[in-house]
């Protein structure tokens, strides 16, 4: 009896190093506003929650040695953090498209530092990253989350992480993906700030008097402006879509481990 309840505390245990990773990482779940507490108490809940599911796909978990203790933390650890990088690069990709547009505008000097990211970001980048927000919650993004780690009891047991090549590409693959979500996000954006200086660059030879950098300055961020009004509601179906495609991606991480 013993036995049955040390392994079964130690797979909670277990359950909570994964799971508390992931909520400490990944955006939404591990966001600077929701008090560490929270945090805890949500990881704990979560662990409760997986457990029936964990018990049934995982061994009797009876370790006398405490490295082996320390190397099954370190490998849940692992797991949970690998999660939640991967859900936190989609929301990166729009922070960088924010980054784009501001540099192109003329915006790039506007920073500020934001707590939830922990370094300075421009406005646009800040803007961008709370959109994103609002479109993974509005699709119930934290449903496919909780389905990764789901899928991933039964791919990944306790324990079971591999560190294959596979792992290593659908990172690299999953990385590639941030740039290409800030591309396709900020191309309007940065196509017609690109027009705006060819026009600007026009006009400074046709009229050499003119000053181009009192008018270039403001008619950039007019310009700007404009588009974000104007292809603001594309954007954010352009980002439903890649959160959509990127629920595959993540489960493929899952799977690769």
């Amino acid at each position: 009896m013993s036995d049955v309840l040390v392994s079964q505390f130690v797979l909670y245990v277990m359950l909570f190093v994964r799971l508390g990773t992931m909520v400490a990482v990944a955006p939404v779940f591990g966001h600077e506003a929701v008090p560490p507490q929270v945090k805890i108490a949500f990881a704990l809940f979560l662990s409760l929650a997986f457990f029936p599911l964990a018990s049934k796909l995982t061994p009797p978990l009876l370790q006398n040695h405490f490295l082996s203790l320390i190397l099954l933390v370190f490998q849940e650890a692992v797991v949970g953090m690998l999660i939640g990088f991967a859900v936190s690069i989609i929301f990166y990709g729009a922070m960088l498209a924010g980054e784009f547009i501001a540099f192109n505008m003329g915006l790039g000097f506007a920073h500020f530092f934001d707590p939830s990211v922990g370094q300075s970001v421009t406005v646009l980048s800040r803007f961008f990253h709370l959109i994103s927000f609002l479109v993974f919650l509005s699709i119930n993004g934290h449903h496919f989350v909780l389905e990764a780690l789901q899928l991933s009891y039964g791919t990944v047991p306790i324990g079971g992480i591999t560190f294959s090549q596979s792992v290593y590409t659908e990172m690299l693959s999953l990385s590639k993906t941030m740039f290409i979500v800030a591309v396709k996000i900020a191309a309007p954006a940065v196509v017609a700030m690109f027009l705006t200086n060819v026009v600007l660059a026009i006009l400074s030879r046709v009229v050499p008097q003119m000053n181009i950098f009192i008018v270039g300055f403001p008619l950039q961020i007019t310009v700007g402006l404009l588009v974000l009004y104007v292809v603001s509601p594309l954007m954010v179906v352009v980002f439903k879509k890649l959160l959509l495609d990127f629920e595959e991606n993540l489960f493929e991480l899952v799977r690769a481990m």
